[in-house]
């Protein structure tokens, strides 16, 4: 996949950088893939990373252990 071309095309929030500055972002990146139902975060920790969905869907849920409520996908 060509992951800088699909920045350009597909994220708005980087529709203004330069195609120098999305290689570099790229570069200094980690691509990374995740399984059905994996956890990518959890409610209530702190952020540490910015990302970008290549493929696939992600859905976004909060709630205690024994009900969860989906709040986006």
């Amino acid at each position: 996949m060509d992951v800088i071309g699909f920045i350009k095309e597909h994220v708005d929030l980087f529709k203004d950088f330069t195609g120098e500055r999305i290689t570099q972002l790229v570069d200094g990146s980690l691509v990374r893939s995740f399984e059905t139902n994996e956890a990518i975060g959890h409610q209530g920790a702190e952020a540490t990373h910015f990302g970008v969905v290549l493929s696939g869907t992600v859905a976004a849920s909060a709630g205690t252990s024994g009900t969860r409520q989906q709040l986006g996908q």
